[in-house]
């Protein structure tokens, strides 16, 4: 299936079995030639997505030309202020405001890839590691359109979500995820369905992905003050 076909796959089973995420309209955005061709390539295909642990939408700052024109960037970020496209969350409340994002997926604007540093890493470059040229994080996929059709419509986002949101999208009750974007890519025919033996195994960080993309990446450092 083509991410497209994917969308529409997931927007109809999630409405006829009355599984709680969310699958946004396409939300078009003001080309800009100083972005990557995928994220427009994604977001005309779809909006805001929720996955009940993680949620995805253009970053703010390209809704129009001038919003990225007039952006401000953290001169202490080590890595220049790349834009979310998504984050992962935990809820404490009943309403989205009282949700903590606890980690955001970054575009890398030279390359057009997806990559995630954990806040103890970034701490470090931040605070301890400086004099560090080269900044290591963990990169999902060369282009937006690929991570969205293998980590977040499709069988990659077991990983993602357990590197992101350190959870557990194996988990079972009654023998079936209690996660529903998990449901989702069952229902989709994309992952299969937990059997009685099945039990929560961790992601395989920083070994390669056979049907993805995750490596570590070395990503310049853009303080070099």
């Amino acid at each position: 299936m083509t991410l497209e076909e994917r969308i529409e796959t997931f927007r109809l089973f999630a409405a006829e079995q009355a599984i709680p995420v969310v699958i946004g309209e396409p939300m078009p955005l003001p080309r800009n030639p100083a972005l990557p061709s995928g994220l427009y390539e994604v977001f005309d295909l779809v909006g805001h997505v929720d996955t009940g642990d993680l949620r995805f939408q253009p970053p703010s700052e390209v809704y129009t030309l001038e919003a990225w024109r007039d952006r401000e960037v953290d001169e202490e970020c080590p890595l220049g202020g790349p834009p979310a496209i998504g984050e992962g969350y935990v809820v404490i409340g009943d309403t989205e405001a009282d949700n903590i994002a606890i980690g955001d997926l970054r575009l890398d604007v030279t390359d057009g890839s997806v990559y995630y540093i954990d806040g103890d890493s970034y701490r470090f470059y931040q605070i301890d590691g400086w004099e560090i040229d080269d900044i290591e994080v963990d990169e999902f996929a060369p282009d937006v359109p690929s991570f969205f059709e293998h980590y977040v419509f499709g069988p990659g986002y077991p990983r993602l979500a357990a590197i992101v949101c350190n959870s557990r999208p194996y988990s079972t009750h009654k023998h079936r995820y209690t996660s529903p974007w998990m449901r989702l890519l069952v229902a989709a025919g994309l992952l299969d369905p937990p059997s009685r033996d099945r039990r929560p195994r961790p992601p395989e960080l920083h070994t390669g992905d056979p049907g993805g993309t995750l490596r570590v990446a070395r990503k310049p450092r853009q303080n070099t003050e």
